[in-house]
């Protein structure tokens, strides 16, 4: 195993416990068990699952479908037998949820199965991943055709690797998956198809994609109804000034909501290209291991086979292709609404400033008029001042006016020291206040501003 494979596998997660969905597709198909989607569900996912000792007893199988154990005689280069087809699944996902199987068990499988050391790589990645590998056989003619697929993070998640021989057609495969309804969905569409997948293995990859295909689009209805509640919500919005908070608290919950629905539809267009690409790549692999065979002189799909798999294909590439139109229209709307809405918050705050104006503006008016009186107080102050100031000095004792001549006290003086006095200490306090009150205003600033920086620090 390479470095690069090997630190992906080393960050892969495994249980304590081995629990395989063990498949067997290779028995006969039953006309009236096999016809459409709606089958009879034979083989019922609750009967087909073996535990840790279970499975060492069919990796010896699993080796010679795979044919890892010594070379294939396939001296006429026709098949003489059907084909032998198992179908594995474990439950969980790297990275997200620890995978339902022990490590060794993991290798063995891996190692039995001769899946390619890719697939390592594969599981860890994120935004989906697809590949096909020709594996050659001594006489370096193409002996097996390997595959391996890992969809973008999403709901619908899941990893898959297939190892088919060319020669009888016999196929071993790993489905690694996080969502019980979903697998029971592709069992029971493995089955209802059995017959077609004897003759054509490979199209194991259209049914995966239909599936998937089935995710997105309940995804995208379920998206759709979300945005339909959020037209009306917003088609309803009135406004009204005396209940201005219960209006910002309903834009925010709105305004949120659209940006994590426009996120959700952005995420679903990714989904749904990949399953495009996937599907694509589905027909191109197709077509890749059919003109492996010709050249062969092996035996090649029956037409009316080929024609049923190529029109499923392109069936599902078709709603793909429409689904993922109706995702762009989708997210047009979203984005119409985001403005909407922005405009009624807009026209909102608008009303809101316009009041804000005309009451600024009373007070104004207001404040003129007590200015006005203020003055007018002033005024009046100004006319009486100088006579209030020579009746209190006359008041105070300092100059006698009931004699002939002016007389004045000898110590006038400690008048004029005592108010000079009394004047700066008045003076001195009203700065001491001042300072202080300044520096407790800033001292609660710098606390503000300390309380946000760990709030943000913490968010």
């Amino acid at each position: 195993m390479g470095d690069r494979h090997q630190a992906c596998f080393d960050s892969l997660t495994f249980g304590v416990h081995t629990t395989i969905g063990y498949f067997d597709l290779s028995a006969p198909a039953n006309p009236e068990k096999t016809l459409g989607n709606k089958a009879v569900k034979e083989g019922s996912t609750s009967g087909n699952w073996i535990h840790d000792h279970e499975l060492e007893g069919k990796l010896e199988q699993l080796s010679l479908i795979s044919g890892c154990r010594g070379p294939i005689d396939n001296g006429d280069k026709e098949e003489t037998t059907k084909p032998q087809i198992v179908f594995l699944a474990a439950y969980g996902l790297p990275m997200n949820r620890d995978l339902a199987i022990r490590k060794g068990h993991f290798v063995s499988i891996m190692d039995t199965c001769c899946f390619p050391k890719e697939f390592y790589e594969a599981l860890c990645e994120k935004t989906g991943h697809f590949a096909h590998f020709i594996s050659f056989m001594d006489d370096e003619s193409p002996g097996w055709i390997s595959v391996v697929v890992k969809t973008p993070h999403s709901e619908a998640n899941f990893s898959f690797v297939l190892r088919i021989r060319i020669s009888d057609r016999s196929t071993v495969c790993l489905l690694m998956i996080q969502d019980d309804q979903m697998l029971d969905a592709v069992v029971h569409r493995l089955y209802a198809r059995k017959r077609m997948l004897q003759e054509a293995p490979l199209q194991i990859l259209s049914i995966l994609c239909e599936e998937y295909g089935c995710r997105n689009e309940l995804w995208r209805e379920e998206l759709d109804m979300s945005i339909v509640g959020l037209e009306q919500r917003i088609v309803k919005i009135g406004f009204d000034i005396k209940s201005f908070d219960e209006g910002i608290s309903t834009d925010e919950s709105l305004t949120r909501w659209l940006h994590k629905t426009n996120t959700n539809l952005t995420w679903l267009d990714c989904t749904t290209n990949f399953e495009l690409n996937l599907l694509k790549f589905s027909k191109e692999t197709i077509e890749l291991y059919e003109t492996i065979r010709h050249e062969q002189d092996l035996t090649m799909l029956p037409r009316r086979c080929r024609t049923l798999i190529e029109c499923e294909i392109n069936s599902l590439m078709n709603s793909c292709s429409n689904r993922q139109y109706h995702g762009s229209r989708l997210q047009d709307r979203t984005k119409v609404q985001i403005a909407i809405l922005s405009s009624q918050i807009s026209q909102r705050d608008s009303r809101i400033n316009l009041s804000t104006a005309r009451a600024s503006k009373n007070i104004a008016r207001s404040t003129l008029q007590d200015g006005r009186a203020m003055k007018t107080i002033a005024v009046l102050g100004l006319l009486f001042l100088p006579a209030t100031f020579i009746a209190s000095i006359y008041g105070a004792g300092i100059v006698d006016l009931r004699s002939d001549s002016i007389a004045v006290p000898r110590l006038w003086w400690t008048y004029a020291i005592a108010s000079v006095a009394l004047t700066l200490l008045v003076l001195i306090i009203w700065a001491v206040y001042i300072h202080y009150t300044n520096r407790k205003s800033v001292s609660k600033d710098l606390e503000e501003l300390e309380k946000a920086e760990k709030a943000e620090k913490l968010a």
